[in-house]
């Protein structure tokens, strides 16, 4: 069976049809900024993490937006209860996964590839991450975050296109950018990817250097990441299980 090509009624037990949750940060040029990362949480049934995350919200009576540049020691345990519940769900169902790509925008690479654009950037990495994450019998779903790209760009039409023709079929049935507020999923990508992103920053003394509340409750959230994820530390290659980061200097 060839999905996409030929598609039968017939065939329809045999498709998957995933979602893919796609957040960034570091679009912006600016030295706070040195790291473009482009993150995504993909799996096959979001209800059920999202019914689970809306119960938590209801208990703790918590209605903002979960984003990593806002960790308080207030909503700090809220987040992880959140994070807990992607993590433990991704435990238990190996088709939830979470993938990313970090690129150094004072790197070779980033020069290289894309001539200090980091729009071009975001356009080829989010082809990359998903087209390498679209397995046989499988069309995706795409919910990405709005993100401040030029206006005259082509970017959802692109992404897709690119990916149906590298698999000759349709990989990708559509892409639609939507608001995080109103998404707990992409609020929980944007968890991962900052944390993730920040713990480079510390490294490169970008990040972290004082003692504020705040600083100390991004440590402690990055730490409780680091052993979810079962890695020590986010300034290399990660690969366990679910879970793929891939840095490019």
């Amino acid at each position: 069976m060839n999905i996409g090509n030929d598609l039968k009624l017939s065939d329809l037990m045999k498709i998957k049809t995933p979602f893919c949750f796609l957040d960034e940060t570091g679009l912006l040029n600016s030295e706070r900024d040195r790291f473009f990362s482009i993150g995504m949480i993909k799996c096959p049934r979001p209800y059920e993490m999202l019914t689970e995350i809306e119960k938590i919200r209801h208990r703790q009576n918590y209605t903002e937006e979960a984003k990593w540049q806002k960790v308080l020691p207030y909503n700090l345990p809220i987040y992880k209860m959140i994070l807990d519940v992607f993590f433990s769900r991704a435990k238990a169902d190996p088709e939830i996964k979470y993938c990313m790509m970090i690129v150094d925008k004072k790197g070779g690479y980033f020069k290289k590839h894309y001539n200090n654009d980091p729009f071009q950037a975001y356009e080829d990495f989010s082809i990359q991450l998903l087209k390498g994450n679209v397995s046989q019998n499988e069309i995706l779903s795409v919910i990405a975050d709005e993100s401040p790209v030029p206006n005259k760009s082509q970017y959802e039409n692109n992404v897709k296109v690119a990916i149906n023709e590298a698999f000759g079929r349709l990989a990708i049935h559509g892409i639609c950018k939507v608001d995080s507020k109103g998404n707990d999923l992409l609020q929980v990508v944007d968890l991962l990817i900052g944390a993730i992103t920040y713990d480079l920053k510390v490294h490169h003394k970008l990040a972290g250097q004082s003692k504020s509340f705040r600083i100390n409750c991004k440590k402690d959230l990055l730490e409780f990441i680091k052993n979810k994820i079962g890695a020590d530390k986010f300034t290399r290659d990660v690969r366990v299980e679910n879970f793929n980061i891939k840095l490019f200097s």
